[in-house]
């Protein structure tokens, strides 16, 4: 293996090797009654509309010369293909054209279904009009009954009109993210029965541990010319065993609908939840027709102050994250979504996840509920004008339907735990109660709730039970990191014991700017995006009680009108920033020590110290625990110590509180914290460590001199070429974790540090390192390899 690989795609490349990875070919819409699918991914015939002349001038109609339309990839970005896709995206109309051979034995109904299409899409079958679709993120179905017949050939043209304009949402006046264009998900014909189940909903309760029911609800609609008088048969299976099952009748009259209703009651359930993950299946079956998609069992609920899952209290951590990816844009495949939400499970530890500000592709929800990641999902409503919002207009056009296809779509899956309105759209309280009022008809089994940010509108809060808030302090929401104390303790008043899960935190840096410290306002440096996480997440997480959860907000740099938004611990290669070790090392182990210092800043002879927590995410109880720290310059230990403590039933607390007298010398000058969590019997639990910044006076009143710019030192340590997670570097006698990814990144002040490689059951290696200011030292040690050389 090249060892200047990239270590994401080694990472990425372990996880495909691992499970066997394939695409996933199947119709993605698992709870959709459907006979048979055709994938139309492929060839399109497509042509750019500059003048809006396209339905004037008749390119809908069959006889239409279309010889000058170029072939294009479906999915794709207007003309382009993933792997292809780059920037700006083209705000425009496109028009797609395809022929299509409906199969001989397709003699029900017939429909067509685009996952994903922005943001106005017209559908024209053998130049009769069809119909239109609003909306860019959620999945949309025409029916085809009086256009497709069974052994013929279609003509299929779409436009798709991707401008955006102040009056739709998302809207042109504001939107946080990238907006793409054109057919950027699958199109599948789809075969359906004509007597059918359809807009299917299961409803879960967990009374006890030893009891979960199951309520199903479905609109039969019979489309054929008789009367359907039997019966659907829905059964729940674990594996091969039925567990409970029911016969529902069904009287439904020829071209009419019935409501069908069932409640099934499971003994002894294995509960859906992140660590188990179980899937049972639900077969429903009528005449000669059946149909089955994954459930999970498993149940939401706000209770004193806490957010629970089957009845007790969740801890939720992850990413927010935008459909993006390298190269391919909002089009990436099933198995790059598939590993890279492993990676985050597996590697991060993550248990949550806020996918952006709009439904993602419909592979990622079945994916999460597969692996045991919870799902926030909510409509692209972002600091749209408030007067509209609240207009008749905005909700019959945009609110509505999005809120219903959201919904409606995702309802059946396990792992969604939230619906969501707006995001920082604070005062429209018409709205709220309105929007809020009609997810919770829709589903009253989930939370719906409203992101806002951290410093607006808390009259709203009097309509939530799950508060989400965004908390940028240190970058949007102040100047500064540790406005964060007072910000979370203001929203702690104002949250009158609801719980709060933090939907952001984060704030910007380029890969490679490394030109800033830790005590300094740098914005933009990767220190001090690492600064604004490293410290929100360990105060926020251990400083209320109400707090249910943190989202970092990014995974990984995204678009913003055709400009990076280096929101992200990685960038858009998924390349690591320092951020991506930290919060990696934030992340692990149920038992945590965190330091949340009073300032990374410091002046000759003045006080440092820090709040000395921990974060006990399975609420335990241990004893004789142990923390050893010390403060070092360069390789030399200026101070050391050690607390013993003990560890009770509750989340979190602190243990100590930490005072050190900087030199009293007037330059410039960086420590570096560092503390280690032992148990009773000796064995290393956790290292965690703080930046000291210490600023000199200097001639200019007002003014300091800065520290010199700290360097990084990255290791990677792999064995034939596959990344390893059970390895550390000793520094200084101090156990620091590489993993297997990012590895290690961390700050070190110029010069020559000694430091040691070692792995479990492998043999140590030494090596010597020389670190300078704003640049990277790599070191990459593959325990297969005699000579492994540090560079």
């Amino acid at each position: 293996m090249n060892l200047k690989t990239p270590i994401v795609v080694l990472v990425l490349l372990v996880f495909f090797t691992r499970l066997g990875l394939a695409g996933s070919a199947d119709f993605p819409l698992k709870d959709v009654a459907v006979k048979n699918s055709i994938d139309l991914s492929g060839d399109w015939g497509f042509k750019i509309d500059d003048d809006d002349a396209g339905t004037t001038n008749g390119w809908f109609k069959k006889d239409f010369n279309r010889s000058g339309w170029k072939p294009v990839a479906v999915p794709g970005v207007w003309d382009k293909k993933p792997g292809e896709i780059d920037f700006p995206i083209s705000s425009c109309i496109g028009w797609f054209h395809r022929q299509v051979t409906i199969p001989k034995d397709w003699q029900e109904d017939i429909a067509i279904t685009f996952l994903g299409s922005m943001y106005s899409t017209d559908l024209w079958m053998d130049g009769q009009y069809v119909g239109v679709h609003l909306g860019g993120y959620t999945p949309f179905t025409f029916d085809l009954a009086k256009f497709a017949k069974p052994d013929s050939k279609i003509d299929i043209v779409v436009r798709v009109d991707n401008r955006l304009t102040p009056t739709m949402i998302p809207s042109s006046q504001h939107i946080g993210w990238q907006y793409f264009g054109g057919l950027y998900r699958q199109v599948y014909l789809v075969h359906k029965p004509m007597a059918r189940p359809e807009n299917i909903e299961t409803a879960i309760e967990i009374p006890d541990d030893n009891t979960a029911k199951l309520k199903l609800n479905a609109l039969f609609k019979n489309g054929t010319s008789a009367e359907f008088p039997g019966s659907m048969k829905v059964e729940l299976f674990a594996q091969n065993i039925v567990v409970a099952s029911s016969n529902v009748p069904v009287a439904c009259s020829a071209g009419k609908t019935a409501i069908t209703q069932t409640e099934l009651t499971v003994k002894n359930p294995t509960l859906w939840c992140p660590d188990n993950p179980f899937l049972y299946n639900l077969v429903l079956s009528w005449g000669v027709d059946r149909m089955e998609f994954p459930v999970g069992l498993r149940e939401f609920r706000v209770q004193d102050g806490k957010f629970l899952l089957n009845n007790k209290r969740i801890w939720m951590q992850g990413f927010g994250q935008h459909e993006e990816y390298f190269s391919d844009g909002p089009c990436y495949s099933y198995d790059k979504r598939l590993a890279e939400l492993k990676l985050m499970k597996d590697v991060y530890k993550i248990n949550a996840i806020r996918p952006g500000h709009y439904p993602n592709h419909p592979d990622l929800y079945n994916i999460c509920d597969k692996l045991g990641i919870l799902v926030f999902t909510e409509i692209p409503a972002w600091q749209v004008n408030r007067e509209y919002l609240e207009s008749n207009e905005a909700w019959e056009l945009w609110l509505e339907p999005q809120l219903r296809e959201m919904v409606q779509t995702l309802r059946n899956h396990a792992s969604v735990f939230g619906w969501g309105i707006s995001n920082e759209i604070g005062g429209t309280h018409g709205y709220f109660k309105h929007a809020l009022e009609y997810l919770r008809k829709m589903d009253a089994t989930r939370q719906a709730s409203l992101v806002l940010a951290a410093t607006e509108d808390f009259g709203s809060i009097e309509f939530l039970g799950l508060i989400a808030r965004n908390f940028h302090y240190g970058w949007y929401h102040s100047k500064l990191v540790y406005a964060l104390r007072k910000g979370l303790a203001d929203n702690e008043r104002a949250a009158n014991g609801k719980p709060i899960w933090v939907a952001e935190l984060g704030a910007h840096a380029k890969l490679g700017n490394l030109k800033g410290g830790y005590g300094d306002e740098s914005r933009g440096s990767e220190e001090y995006q690492d600064k604004a996480v490293r410290f929100g997440y360990q105060y926020c997480a251990t400083s209320s009680e109400l707090i249910t959860g943190i989202s970092i907000w990014t995974w990984s740099d995204f678009h913003q009108h055709n400009d990076i938004l280096p929101h992200g611990i990685l960038n858009e290669k998924r390349e690591p920033k320092i951020v991506a070790y930290t919060v990696c090392n934030l992340f692990r182990g149920d038992l945590r020590l965190f330091v949340c210092e009073k300032n990374a800043r410091c002046r000759p002879g003045k006080e440092w110290s820090a709040s000395l927590r921990y974060l006990n995410i399975l609420q335990q109880e241990k004893k004789n625990l142990k923390a050893v720290w010390k403060i070092l310059s360069g390789i030399k230990t200026v101070d050391s110590g050690e607390i013993k403590f003990d560890v009770t039933g509750v989340r979190s607390a602190e243990i100590s509180n930490i005072a050190w007298k900087v030199p009293d010398e007037n330059k410039p000058a960086r420590y570096y914290f560092w503390i280690e969590l032992f148990d009773s019997e000796g064995k290393w639990l956790y290292t965690n460590s703080s930046v000291i910044d210490v600023v000199a006076e200097t001639e200019t009143r007002g003014r300091v001199s800065e520290p010199q710019f700290p360097g990084l030192l990255k290791v990677k340590v792999l064995d034939d070429g596959i990344p390893l997670d059970d390895a550390w570097v000793l520094f200084e006698g101090i156990r620091m974790p590489v993993y297997s990814f990012p590895g290690l990144i961390i700050p070190l002040d110029a010069g020559t540090y000694p430091i040691e490689i070692k792995a479990e059951g492998r043999q140590p290696r030494k090596r010597e390192i020389t670190v300078k200011p704003a640049e990277s030292t790599e070191v990459i040690i593959d325990f297969s390899k005699k000579d492994e050389i540090p560079r």
